[in-house]
């Protein structure tokens, strides 16, 4: 629904006005819909519970990652691009904007301080976990470059929170190849960004995570150069490192065997036969996220944008 009302070619032709509008529909909508979550549901609760903890986590990061796609049209300048717009239509901006970085930020705190990939990859949704990262680093990124221009005063916090999806960045490039492209993109986008907001950067990973090896199938397009050279030419990260067809070597018969996956992950143990319950998470295994949820449900704090359409 967001991407048929806000990012095609017929909303682009309809007015500005007329995107604000749609902007607090959606808006409202997904607000309605955390509303609504049954309590044991609510991943804005610090709660005790585990059984649902994998379910929180998804449930969290497709909303925040939804309302950061709802918010994204004002996260420019829109008031070089529009200087004629009323003082009401300036100020929806201003809190549209807001609430796309409140939403990154927001789905940052849901993982802890400390990146521990192999915990979130086990307990969130392992599919989608890149992507959402990327999405909240992408808006917090393109904040600092505006020079923290809808937030100035939150820009120690957006610098940090930052700083915080690069190193997980970092530790989930350990065993993905995608995400040691992304990391090298943003870990230079925000090198180069922080002068602009009179910031260093220091206490993050200067080395390219994981091993500088081709993966375990053949693609003489993917290989890796020299570590000094990724921080030169993020790049050269972003090259495609599995394609079908000649080049693909891995074998499907590979792809069922589990004792393959073994090697990768010491936590899971396979002996055959019967179904294996080794990827389900236990309760130690969730421990790393103990900052985070093991406290006592308290209140949330709400933050009521109430929009004016000019």
């Amino acid at each position: 629904m967001v991407i048929n009302r806000l990012y095609t070619p017929e909303a682009i032709q309809t007015s500005w006005s007329h995107i604000q509008t749609v902007i607090a529909d959606l808006d409202q909508r997904l607000s309605d819909w955390h509303s609504n979550l049954p309590t044991i549901f609510d991943f804005k609760r610090k709660q005790r519970d585990q059984a649902f903890l994998q379910l929180r986590m998804c449930l969290g990061l497709a909303y925040y990652g939804t309302r950061i796609l709802v918010h994204r049209p004002c996260m420019c300048r829109l008031d070089r691009k529009m200087p004629a717009q009323s003082g009401k239509s300036k100020d929806f901006n201003r809190a549209s904007a807001a609430t796309c970085i409140d939403s990154a930020r927001e789905m940052l705190q849901m993982i802890p301080d400390e990146p521990n990939a192999v915990g979130l990859n086990r307990i969130g949704p392992w599919w989608c976990i890149l992507h959402r990262l990327m999405q909240a680093t992408v808006i917090l990124l393109l904040e600092l470059s505006l020079r923290s221009h809808h937030m100035p005063e939150e820009v120690e916090d957006i610098f940090g929170s930052a700083k915080k999806a690069v190193r997980w960045l970092h530790s989930l490039g350990e065993e993905s190849y995608s995400a040691r492209r992304a990391w090298a993109l943003c870990d230079r986008m925000l090198r180069d960004t922080a002068p602009k907001i009179g910031r260093q950067v220091d206490h993050l990973p200067e080395m390219p995570p994981g091993p500088l090896s081709e993966p375990p199938y053949s693609n003489p397009q993917s290989a890796i150069s020299a570590s000094s050279s990724l921080r030169n030419n993020p790049a050269s990260m972003m090259k495609s490192t599995m394609q079908s067809g000649d080049n693909f070597t891995v074998a499907q018969s590979d792809l069922g065997n589990m004792t393959a996956f073994a090697g990768y992950d010491e936590y899971i143990s396979y002996s055959g036969g019967e179904q294996s319950t080794a990827f389900l998470p236990t309760f130690s295994e969730m421990e790393f996220l103990t900052d985070g949820y093991n406290e006592p449900s308290q209140p949330d704090r709400i933050t009521d944008h109430r929009y004016s359409h000019g």
